[in-house]
């Protein structure tokens, strides 16, 4: 199921060098995740990727508001966001919001951490993983930006050029490649204008998938 090459993601059109029809809109990080492990004989864990990412996230957020308050505070915290529905929800069903997640708050830790040189290789890194994820990751790109500006001042524009070039490595390929075969960096769109009639009936089955039934139009 896993076979088709990533020149032929997104799978919008059927006998494009895989039988395959998918909803498959985001950035491939994902799928690509699923690829890897059945390559490596792993399948077993294939639908627990999401869940797995949400444990990772529990992890950090207990561990960053523990550096910084007290095991109580961290302890009842990580209980509250790990008994969130929607967050239960999607990491039980296999969406890719326990990764972006996982990427957006790693992004966020970093930042916070004023004691220590800001590391722009590693936010990159985290960054161009959450663009990679979902198309939503890109916002990663100017929250650094700014970020830097307001520690820095246009002193950091070096530690500015040194993330973006990691950024872009680690999770750019995505949205050129887009450009390139779609002319678009988002593919949602054609989704959206070939198959609008399923594009509504699949975004509705998303929402009630994750108990917003009242948003799902």
């Amino acid at each position: 199921m896993w076979g088709g090459a990533i020149r032929d993601f997104p799978f919008v059109l059927p006998g494009r060098g895989t039988p395959m029809f998918s909803w498959f809109a985001h950035p491939p990080l994902l799928s690509l995740i699923y690829s890897w492990l059945s390559l490596f004989r792993l399948d077993v864990l294939v639908p627990y990727v999401s869940a797995i990412f949400f444990m990772f996230l529990l992890m950090l957020v207990f561990t960053a508001i523990r550096r910084r308050t007290n095991l109580t505070t961290a302890t009842v915290c990580t209980l509250l966001l790990g008994s969130t529905p929607i967050a239960v929800t999607t990491a039980s069903l296999g969406f890719t919001a326990p990764l972006r997640m996982f990427f957006f708050t790693a992004v966020g830790v970093l930042m916070a951490d004023t004691t220590d040189e800001f590391p722009p290789i590693t936010v990159g890194i985290f960054a161009g993983a959450a663009m990679a994820t979902h198309t939503i990751g890109l916002l990663t790109v100017p929250a650094v930006l700014g970020y830097l500006l307001l520690r820095y001042r246009w002193k950091g524009w070096e530690l500015a050029i040194r993330f973006i070039v990691t950024a872009l490595v680690v999770g750019g390929f995505w949205y050129g490649w887009n450009l390139v075969k779609l002319g678009a960096l988002d593919a949602t769109p054609l989704f959206q204008s070939t198959f609008p009639e399923l594009t509504r009936k699949a975004i509705a089955f998303q929402f009630s998938q994750r108990g917003m039934n009242t948003f799902a139009g």
